[in-house]
C-alpha cells in the first residue's frame, strides 16, 4: 500500500493510493462513509502489478477501506482514512498582544472532521500552547518577549487553515499590566446546579487591571455551552448568566485579559431532581425490616435526604445501602401499625411524588432460623426450626418452590417448635414462605440459594516453569451461588494465587512456581472440594490435560513444574551442518522435572523442517533433522512451552558441492600463480586452501572478493607437479587435490598476448609490477620490442622523489624482465624509455602500500547491547583495500558500521553475545599489526554506569546534544573533543543516580566523548558521535543556479533534472531525497560523484507542480522543501539499433582505408567472476595501434535504484574519449544517463542508476565509434527489499503507562535486506525507542515513553513507512493509589443482624491499573464479590458477607500499592448493645484485641480500562 490516500482525505477533493496486487490481480475496494454511505471507486490498472485507486468523498468523519483479493482482505484491512476539510477551521478572538502578557486566540476545528491542530510562533521560535475546550475548540495562547509584529502559523494536518499565517500586533507599555491573581469569581454557580433555570456568577477584576472578561462553558457532550457577559457602563464587575440543559460536570473557563484567572477552570455540577425515581414504598409489616428502591442514576451529582415520618415529629429510623452507579436501598423497621409517610429530597428539592404514602400492617413474632432458609447443597438435606412464639401451630403455613417452579415436598415435624427438612435436587433459588393466619412472618418469603458444587469445572493445570505464571480457569456457572477459594502448596510451602472473575461465574487463577518440584492445587466451592457430579466418588471434575493426586483423597490437583533456565542445548547440529545429511543436537535438563520438549525448525524459504526428538535412558533428549535448503536455518527448542536459554539457535546449512574451483592453470617457477574459489552459493562456511610441493607446504595468500568468493595467490619456487587442496568446512572438494604443473621459467610472445599482432618497433610493456604491490616484496614486469632497436632504459621515482634502482634482465626471445623492489608507501611514477622517448603508456603509475603501519587503536571496552569500536589508521600506509571482519564466540559474523574520517576508519559494532569476539583486519588482504585482535564482551552487569541517549551518537553544528548517565550518585565527569575544539559541557541531575549531560559542538567530524564516575572511565567510554551541519550542505553554483524567475526549480517533462551539491564542510553522512509530483511520489536517485561532491537526479513524468524534499543524514537542508513546476519537454531520443554479436571477450583487428572496412577477428572467452570483460583492438589510417578494454557487472546487469559500475580501459589508446548511454528497449525509449569519471591515464568509472526493472542497451563509444560489440543486453532487475512484508506485533502497539517499557516485535524476514528505522514522538517529548536485531531478520523494539498523551510511531524499512506506520499509541499517567477513594456501611463497625457489608471503591483520576480487594477475618465467615457497570465505569461496588462477629480487615491496593486508609478495621457484633458499648470505650470484645486469622481472600478482577490508555471516565 502507498500513497495518502489509504489513510487522510480531503472533503470534495479527488484522492488516491496505490496498491500492489503482486501478481493477484486486480484487487476490490470498498470504502465506507462514517454514516454507512458507500464511496465510489475508480480502480485504474498501472501495469507490473500496480493499481491505483482514485475516490472523492463527501463527508467528514473516519472512512473504513476494505482491501480484498479473491473474496479474501487483505492484512491490516480495514484502514482507517481520516476525512477533514481545513476550511472549516475558524480563527476568532485574535488579540492585540503586549510584551510578558499571555496572548490568548480561539481556534474552532469542530466542524473540520478529524486531525492535528499544529501552532508555531515566529517559525517555533516563541513557545506556543493549545488548551482543549471540547469538541476540537481550542485555545491557543503564547507570551510575547517583544514589541514586534509576531507571526502566527496554523496548520491542520499539515495543510494551512484559512488566513494563515497570522501576524500579531504586540505593543510594549500601552496598556497596564493585568495582574489575574487579584481577580474574584463570585456566586453559587459552581458546585450542584439545577438545568433549565438561569445560572449567574460575578467576575470582580478589584484593582487587576482594565481588560475584557471571556467565559466560555463546556458540555459534558463536549459542547459549548450558550452564556452572556454584561458589564454596567458604571462599576467595573462583569456578570455572567447561563442555564445547563444536560446533567453532569461542566467545565467553566474564565480569562481575564486573555489570561486564566485563579481558580479556572471552574466545575458546575448539573442535575435533575426530575430523573429520580423511587420504587416499593407501598407496603410495610411492622416489626420486620423492609426496604424501597431509590434510583439517581441519570439525576447527575447531588445528596439525597430521606425521612420516615408516622406523626409529624415521630421519625422512623432508616439506613441506605449503596448498591452502585447511584442506586440506592433505603431499609426501616416499623414499630407500630400506622401509615408512615416517605420525604426524598435531592439536593433539598423534592422529588416527583414524594412525600410517599406506605401501609404498614401487623405481623406475628414467628422466628424462622436455620442454614436451610439460606444455603445448601445439592441432593443433601436441608434443615431449618420455626418457633411460633405464642402462636398457634395450627395457623403456620409453610410451602417450597424450586426453581422450575415446582413444589418441594417439606418433613415438618416437632410440638413446641417446628422442624422443617427437605431435599433440594437442583441449582438455583428456592422460595420458601412461611405465613401465620394467611400473613407472611417477618423474613417471609426467605430465598435459599442451592448449589453444586460438582458442577465446578477445572481446566487443565500446567505443566509449567519455574518463575512463569502459571493460568487456569474455573468455570462456576452452572454450580450456583457461592464463592470460590483455591489454595496451592509446595513441599508443604503454600504458594499465594491470584484469582480473578472474569465474568458470571467464571474466574482466572493465576500463581507463579519458584521451586521444580509437583504444586498440589485445591479448588473449593462454598468451602467444598470440588467433586465429579457424574462419578459421586469424590474424584474432581477434570478438564483433559488435568492430573489429580490420590494422596490427597481424590480432590486436589497436581501440576508438575520444570526449570527451562537450567536446560542447555549442545552439539554440531546448533552451529552448522551440510547440507542432506543428518544433523543433530542434545538438550539437557540438568536435573530439571521431566517436561515436553519441542523443536521447531525453520529453513530460509520459511518451510519447516522435520525434527525427530528422542529421550535416552540417561535423560537427555536428543533431536535429529534433515534440512533440505541451503542458509540459515531458524531453530526454536521449548522445554515445557518455554524458551531454553540461547534459544533461537541460527544453524548454517551449506552445500560443499556446489563450490566452484575457477582458472587453476599451469605456471612457471617465479610467477604468482593464482585461481578463484567460489562459494557464494555453498552457504556460510569456512574455505581452506593449502598447497603442497613433494610433501611441504607453499606459502600462499587467500583474498576475500566478498559474497564467498576468494582469489588463493601463490609464486612457486620449484618446476614439479604442485597439489592444491582445497577444504570447506573441513570438507574436501570434489576433484581436490588439483594438480599445478610448474616448469621453468620462460615467455614468449605467444605467451604474451595470445592472438594479437603487434606492429613491428613498438615496444609494449605489461606485468603487474607497473600496477604495484607491499612494500619490500619483489616486483616485475616485461617489456617487449617486437623488432624495436635502441637502448631501453627504466627509471622508477619513488613517492619522496628517490630513485628506485630497476634491473633489466635480456630473456631467450629478445625482450627483457625488469625488477624492482619498492621501499616505501606511495605512489610510483615508472618512466620505460627507448632511445630517450617514452614508450607506449608511459610513464605508468604504481601504488604500493605498507601494512605494517596500519595502526588499530582506541578499542573500547564491550559490553552486551552497548555499541563498542575502535579506530584503523593507514593515512602512511599508502593506497589498499580495507576489508574488517568481526565473529563472535558461536561463529557468527557481527555487524558493523564504518565511518570515515582522514587517514582514518572508525569501526562502530554492537555485540549480542558474551565471551572472546575475533577482529580480522587486512589492508591489501595482508594482516596489520594486532590483527587478528581478541575482544573480550562483558555481561551487562546490574548497577553498572550506562550512559543512554542519541547525543552519544549523533549531533548537529551549534545544536544542543544531550544523553543520559544512570546509576552515579556523584556527578560524572564528561569530556567531548572535537577533531580541532573542545566542547562546553553542561549537566543537570535528574534524579538520585541519574544525570542528563548536554553539549553544544561547533565543527563537524567524529567526537570522542569521555565519561568518568567513581575514579575511572565507565565501560563503553569513549563514545564517537557523528556531527555534521547541513547548512553547509551547498548547491555547486548556488541555489539561484538551479531556480527560475520565480524562484522555483526549473523542470522539464522527461528531462532529467540534475542537482550538484558540495558536501565537503557538511560533515560525516550522505544526502537523501523525496520528490512528490502532481501523481505520487517520484522515482529519484542521489550519485556519489567524488568524496565531496553528490548530485540528485530525477526525471519528471508529467506536466506540472513538484515538491522537492532533501535531507542531510535525515534533517531537513536549510531550503527544503522546494517548489517546482514541470512543463512539456522535446520529443525522446530515438532507441538505438539491436545489439550485434555476442561474446564475453573479443579481441578485434580492424582496418581503415578511407570508406571501405576490413575487418577480421579472433574470438575467445574467459569470464572474471559474473563481470563482462571485453578486449577491442584498432588500427586507424595514421599507422596508430589502441585497444580498449571492458569490464565490470554494470556491463550485464544491474538492480533498481542501485549504482552500476563499468570500466572503460584504453590506457593504450593514443587518442579519444568514451561515451556511453544506456536506453530502454520498451516503448518509452527512456534515456538513462551514463556518468564517467576518469580515474587513471585514459581509464574510465562509468555508474548509472536505473530506476525501473527491464531490458536496456548500453552504447560505448571511443572517438566518436562503437567499440566492438556495442551496443550490449543489459538485464536491470528490481530492489530485493520490500517494506510491505515487514510485520510488527505485540502488546506495546495498544498504548501503555509512563514508567512501563513498550515491547514490539518486528519481522523483517520476509521483506528482503534494508535498514530498520523507528521513531517515537509524544506531544512535546520524544520517547526513547531501542532495536535489539536477533540476527535473524527479527527484531525487538523497546519504547520508553516520557509523558503521557498521544505518541506517533514512526517505523520504517529502508526508508519507507511499513504497513500500517505510523501507528498511534496512548499513554496513560502511571498509577496513583492516592487518589482512589473508599467509602460505604461495608468498612465501617455494625451488628450482624442488620450489618451492611457494601463499600465502593471510587478508582476515577488514579490512572490506568488494578484493584485487589483482600478481606481477612473469622475463618469461613465471609465471601466476597466485586462488581461495575460497564467496562468503562471506574466505580466499583464491593461486599462482603459476614457470618459470624469479629474483627475483619479490609485490604484495598491499587497495582499493588494500599489506598489511603488501607487495611480498614471492621468491628461487627451480635447486638446494637455490644456496638454501643465499645463506641463509647472501656469494653474490648472476647474475640479481641489480636490479629485475626486468614480466613479466606478473594482477588478482585484486574481493572483495566476497555477505552486508550490514560483517557479518564
Amino acid at each position: 500500500m502507498d500513497g495518502r490516500g489509504i489513510t487522510a482525505a480531503t472533503v470534495n477533493q479527488p484522492t488516491h493510493f496505490m496498491v500492489d496486487s503482486r501478481g493477484q490481480g486486480e484487487p476490490s475496494v470498498i470504502i465506507t462513509a462514517v454514516n454507512g454511505d458507500l464511496v465510489p471507486v475508480s480502480i485504474s490498472d498501472r501495469k507490473n502489478g500496480i493499481y491505483r485507486v482514485e475516490y472523492t468523498t463527501k463527508s467528514l468523519g473516519d472512512h473504513k477501506a476494505v482491501i480484498k483479493f479473491h473474496g479474501q482482505e487483505i492484512p491490516n484491512s480495514p484502514f482507517n482514512i481520516k476525512v477533514y476539510q481545513v476550511n472549516q477551521v475558524k480563527v476568532r478572538d485574535m488579540p492585540v498582544g503586549m510584551v510578558g502578557v499571555s496572548a490568548t486566540f480561539l481556534v474552532d476545528a469542530s466542524e473540520a472532521g478529524s486531525g492535528n491542530l499544529e501552532v508555531s510562533v515566529n517559525n517555533g521560535a516563541l513557545p506556543a500552547s493549545a488548551e482543549a475546550l471540547g469538541g476540537n475548540r481550542y485555545a491557543v495562547s503564547f507570551t510575547p518577549l517583544e514589541a514586534v509584529s509576531h507571526r502566527v502559523e496554523l496548520t491542520f494536518n499539515g495543510e494551512p487553515v484559512p488566513g494563515s499565517p497570522f501576524n500579531i500586533r504586540v505593543e510594549k507599555g500601552a496598556r497596564p499590566a493585568i495582574d489575574v491573581s487579584r481577580v474574584a469569581v463570585l456566586g453559587d454557580a459552581f458546585g450542584k446546579v439545577p438545568v433549565g433555570k438561569i445560572v449567574t456568577f460575578t467576575v470582580d477584576p478589584r484593582d487587576a487591571g482594565s481588560a475584557d472578561c471571556a467565559v466560555i462553558i463546556t458540555s459534558p457532550a463536549k459542547q459549548v455551552v450558550p452564556c452572556r457577559v454584561s458589564k454596567p457602563s458604571t462599576g467595573s464587575k462583569f456578570y455572567v448568566e447561563f442555564m445547563l440543559t444536560e446533567v453532569g460536570e461542566h467545565t467553566v473557563v474564565v480569562r481575564y485579559g486573555g489570561q486564566p484567572v485563579s481558580g479556572s477552570p471552574f466545575i458546575c455540577k448539573a442535575y435533575d431532581v426530575q430523573m429520580v425515581r423511587v420504587t416499593d414504598t407501598a407496603f410495610a409489616t411492622v416489626g420486620q425490616q423492609s426496604s424501597f428502591l431509590i434510583d439517581a442514576s441519570n439525576a447527575g451529582t447531588g445528596n439525597l435526604e430521606i425521612i420516615i415520618s408516622v406523626a409529624e415529629n415521630m421519625k422512623i429510623p432508616n439506613y441506605v445501602q449503596n448498591e452502585g452507579s447511584a442506586r440506592f436501598r433505603v431499609s426501616f423497621k416499623p414499630v407500630e401499625c400506622r401509615i408512615h409517610f416517605i420525604s426524598v429530597k435531592f439536593n433539598g428539592i423534592p422529588v416527583p411524588g414524594s412525600p410517599f404514602r406506605c401501609d404498614v400492617v401487623e405481623s406475628s413474632g414467628i422466628l424462622a432460623t436455620g442454614e436451610g432458609l439460606r444455603r445448601n447443597p445439592v441432593g443433601k438435606m436441608a434443615m431449618f426450626l420455626i418457633d411460633p412464639r405464642g402462636s398457634s401451630l395450627h395457623d403456620i403455613q409453610v410451602t417450597c418452590v424450586a426453581p422450575s417452579a415446582q413444589k418441594v415436598p417439606l418433613d415438618i415435624s416437632g410440638t413446641s417448635k417446628l422442624k422443617v427438612e427437605y431435599m433440594p435436587g437442583e441449582v438455583g433459588v428456592y422460595k420458601i414462605s412461611i405465613l401465620c393466619a394467611g400473613r407472611d412472618v417477618q423474613g417471609s418469603p426467605f430465598l435459599c440459594q442451592v448449589y453444586d458444587s460438582t458442577r465446578v469445572k477445572v481446566s487443565r493445570i500446567g505443566p509449567g516453569t519455574v518463575g512463569v505464571p502459571i493460568r487456569f480457569q474455573v468455570d462456576s456457572s452452572e454450580a450456583g451461588e457461592g464463592s470460590l477459594s483455591v489454595d496451592v502448596s509446595c513441599k508443604g510451602r503454600k504458594v499465594d494465587p491470584l484469582v480473578h472473575q472474569v465474568g458470571e461465574g467464571l474466574y482466572d487463577v493465576e500463581f507463579t512456581p519458584k521451586e521444580s518440584a509437583p504444586h498440589v492445587v485445591e479448588v473449593s466451592w462454598n468451602n467444598e472440594l470440588v467433586r465429579d457430579s457424574k462419578s459421586g466418588k469424590g474424584r474432581p471434575y477434570l478438564y483433559p490435560g488435568s492430573i489429580c493426586m490420590g494422596c490427597c483423597e481424590g480432590h486436589a490437583f497436581t501440576c508438575d513444574v520444570a526449570d527451562g533456565s537450567k536446560c542447555i542445548a549442545t552439539g554440531l547440529g546448533l552451529v552448522k551442518t551440510p547440507i542432506h545429511e543428518l544433523a543433530s543436537f542434545e538438550i539437557d535438563p540438568r536435573g530439571s522435572a521431566s517436561a515436553e520438549v519441542d523443536v521447531i525448525i525453520t529453513s530460509p524459504t520459511g518451510r519447516l523442517v522435520e525434527c525427530q526428538v528422542y529421550r535416552s535412558k540417561s535423560k537427555l533428549y536428543r533431536a535429529e533433522y534433515r534440512p533440505g535448503e541451503v542458509g540459515s536455518h531458524k531453530i526454536d527448542v521449548t522445554y515445557n512451552d518455554v524458551s531454553i536459554p540461547g534459544s533461537p539457535f541460527i544453524a548454517e546449512v551449506y552445500d560443499f558441492n556446489r563450490i566452484k574451483v575457477l582458472t587453476i592453470e599451469d605456471g612457471v617457477i617465479g610467477q604468482p600463480l593464482g585461481f578463484r574459489v567460489d562459494a557464494s552459493q555453498a552457504g556460510y562456511g569456512v574455505v581452506e586452501p593449502e598447497v603442497q610441493v613433494r610433501g611441504h607446504d607453499v606459502p600462499f595468500r587467500k583474498v576475500n572478493e566478498g559474497n564467498n568468493v576468494f582469489t588463493v595467490n601463490f609464486t612457486p619456487q620449484e618446476p614439479s607437479v604442485h597439489q592444491v587442496f582445497i577444504k570447506f568446512n573441513g570438507h574436501p572438494l570434489k576433484g581436490s587435490p588439483f594438480n599445478v604443473t610448474v616448469r621453468e621459467f620462460a615467455i614468449t610472445q605467444q605467451q604474451t598476448h595470445i592472438g594479437l599482432m603487434h606492429e613491428p618497433g613498438h615496444i609494449v610493456a605489461s606485468g603487474k609490477g607497473l600496477k604495484g604491490g607491499r612494500v619490500g616484496d619483489h616486483a616485475w614486469f616485461v617489456a617487449e620490442l617486437h623488432g624495436a632497436e635502441g637502448q631501453l632504459e627504466t627509471f622508477i621515482t619513488a613517492p619522496n622523489g628517490s630513485h628506485i634502482a630497476a634491473k633489466q634482465l635480456r630473456q631467450r626471445d629478445g625482450d627483457y624482465k625488469i625488477d624492482w623492489t619498492p621501499t616505501m608507501p606511495g605512489r610510483y611514477q615508472i618512466d620505460v624509455m627507448q632511445n630517450s622517448r617514452a614508450t607506449m603508456g608511459s610513464p605508468f603509475f604504481a601504488e604500493v602500500y605498507d601494512p605494517s603501519r596500519v595502526i588499530i587503536e582506541d578499542v573500547t571496552r564491550a559490553v552486551i547491547g552497548q555499541e563498542s569500536g575502535f579506530r584503523v589508521v593507514y593515512k602512511d600506509a599508502g593506497r589498499a583495500d580495507l576489508l574488517v571482519s568481526i565473529t563472535s564466540p558461536t561463529n557468527r559474523n557481527v555487524p558493523f558500521a564504518i565511518h570515515e574520517g582522514t587517514g582514518y576508519h572508525y569501526i562502530t559494532y554492537l555485540p549480542q553475545e558474551a565471551g572472546k569476539h575475533r577482529i580480522i583486519v587486512t589492508y591489501g588482504g595482508d594482516d596489520v599489526p594486532r590483527s587478528p585482535l581478541t575482544v573480550s564482551v562483558e555481561e551487562a552487569q546490574v548497577g553498572m554506569v550506562m550512559p543512554t541517549g542519541d547525543g552519544l551518537y549523533r549531533g548537529q553544528v551549534e545544536e544542543e546534544a544531550h544523553f543520559v548517565v544512570h546509576g552515579l550518585k556523584e556527578q560524572p565527569t564528561v569530556r567531548v573533543d572535537g577533531p580541532n575544539s573542545i566542547a562546553k559541557v553542561n549537566m543537570r541531575q535528574e534524579s538520585d543516580q541519574t544525570w542528563k549531560v548536554f553539549y553544544t559542538p561547533i565543527e563537524t567530524g567524529i567526537f570522542q566523548i569521555k565519561i568518568f564516575g567513581n575514579g575511572r572511565e565507565i565501560t563503553g567510554s569513549p563514545y564517537h558521535p557523528t556531527v555534521t551541519d547541513p547548512r553547509r550542505v551547498k548547491v555547486v553554483g548556488g541555489w539561484h543556479s538551479i531556480m527560475d524567475a520565480n524562484n522555483r526549480l526549473y523542470l522539464r517533462v522527461g528531462e532529467e533534472k540534475r542537482i550538484p551539491f558540495d558536501i565537503s564542510e557538511a560533515g560525516p553522512g550522505e544526502i537523501m531525497a523525496d520528490v512528490e509530483g502532481p501523481h505520487g511520489q517520484v522515482a529519484v536517485t542521489v550519485e556519489r560523484q567524488s568524496d565531496t561532491r553528490r548530485r540528485v537526479c530525477f526525471t519528471p513524468p508529467a506536466e506540472g507542480p513538484y515538491e522537492v524534499s532533501l535531507f542531510w543524514n535525515k534533517v531537513p537542508l536549510p531550503k527544503s522543501p522546494m517548489e517546482g513546476y514541470a512543463s512539456l519537454s522535446s520529443p525522446a531520443r530515438s532507441p538505438v539499433a539491436p545489439p550485434r554479436g555476442s561474446a564475453t571477450r573479443h579481441i578485434t583487428e580492424m582496418t581503415t582505408t578511407s570508406n571501405r572496412h576490413v575487418v577480421g577477428s579472433e574470438m575467445s572467452s574467459r569470464q572474471e567472476g559474473s563481470s563482462r570483460y571485453i578486449e577491442t583492438s584498432s588500427r586507424h589510417i595514421e599507422g596508430g595501434t589502441a585497444k580498449v578494454i571492458l569490464r565490470g557487472h554494470g556491463l550485464q546487469e544491474a538492480r533498481t535504484k542501485q549504482d552500476a559500475e563499468f570500466v572503460i580501459d584504453g590506457s593504450q589508446c593514443t587518442s579519444g574519449k568514451p561515451v556511453a548511454t544506456l536506453q530502454s528497449t520498451s516503448k518509452s525509449g527512456l534515456v538513462i544517463p551514463v556518468e564517467t569519471e576518469q580515474i587513471d591515464n585514459n581509464v574510465y568509472r562509468c555508474v548509472y542508476t536505473a530506476n525501473t526493472p527491464g531490458t536496456y542497451l548500453l552504447n560505448i563509444m571511443w572517438g566518436d565509434r562503437h567499440v566492438s560489440g556495442s551496443p550490449y543486453k543489459v538485464n536491470v532487475t528490481g530492489s530485493l527489499c520490500d517494506p510491505n512484508k515487514v510485520t510488527l506485533t505485540g502488546e506495546g502497539l495498544k498504548g501503555g503507562v509512563i514508567g512501563r517499557e513498550l515491547i514490539a516485535k518486528i519481522d523483517t524476514r520476509r521483506a528482503g535486506p534494508g535498514e530498520l528505522t523507528a521513531h517515537c514522538m509524544g506531544p512535546q517529548k520524544v520517547a526513547y525507542c531501542e532495536l535489539f536485531d536477533h540476527h535473524d531478520g527479527t527484531y525487538t523494539l523497546n519504547i520508553k515513553p516520557q509523558e503521557a498523551g498521544k505518541h506517533m510511531l514512526h517505523v520504517k524499512y529502508d526508508g519507507e513507512h511499513v504497513p500500517n506506520s505510523p501507528f498511534s499509541l496512548r499513554i496513560a499517567g502511571a498509577p496513583d493509589a492516592s487518589k482512589v477513594k473508599v467509602y460505604g456501611p461495608g468498612i465501617e463497625d455494625g451488628v450482624l443482624a442488620l450489618y451492611q457489608s457494601r463499600f465502593i471503591c471510587e478508582t476515577r483520576g488514579a490512572g490506568a491499573g488494578q484493584l485487589t480487594v483482600r478481606i481477612r477475618g473469622p475463618k469461613g465467615a465471609f465471601r466476597v464479590e466485586m462488581q461495575r457497570e460497564s467496562q468503562k465505569d471506574r466505580t466499583i461496588l464491593c461486599k462482603y458477607d459476614p457470618t459470624e462477629p469479629g474483627e475483619y480487615y479490609v485490604h484495598v491496593k491499587w497495582s499493588g500499592v494500599d489506598v489511603p486508609g488501607s487495611p480498614f478495621k471492621v468491628c461487627i457484633f451480635d447486638t446494637q448493645e455490644e456496638l454501643e458499648r465499645y463506641r463509647r470505650g472501656g469494653w474490648v470484645p472476647s474475640w479481641g484485641p489480636g490479629e485475626p486469622q486468614y480466613g479466606g481472600s478473594f482477588h478482585s478482577p484486574v481493572y483495566r480500562p476497555a477505552i486508550p490508555w490514560g483517557q479518564e471516565l
